[in-house]
C-alpha cells in the first residue's frame, strides 16, 4: 500500500513538472468533489456534473489556445 502512495505522489509530481514545462494541460476540480464513488443521489450528481460544465466552460478557451500552440 506504501508502494501505491509513493507511486500516486511521483505521478502527480511529474504532472505538475510537465505542465509548468508546457508540455501538459492539466484540467483540475476547480474545488473538492462533493460526490463519492458509491453517490446515487440524483441532485448531489446533478451539482457535480453542472460544477464539472461551468469549469469546462470556463477552462476550454485557455485548452484551445494550448492546443494551437504546442
Amino acid at each position: 500500500m506504501k508502494a501505491r502512495a509513493h507511486e500516486y505522489n511521483q505521478t502527480l509530481d511529474q504532472l505538475d513538472r510537465l505542465e509548468a514545462e508546457g508540455r501538459v494541460f492539466v484540467i483540475r476540480p476547480s474545488q473538492n468533489s462533493i460526490v463519492s464513488r458509491l453517490e446515487n443521489n440524483p441532485d448531489i450528481l446533478r451539482k457535480s456534473y453542472d460544477s464539472a460544465l461551468q469549469q469546462m466552460e470556463e477552462v476550454l478557451p485557455a485548452l484551445q489556445d494550448w492546443l494551437r500552440n504546442s
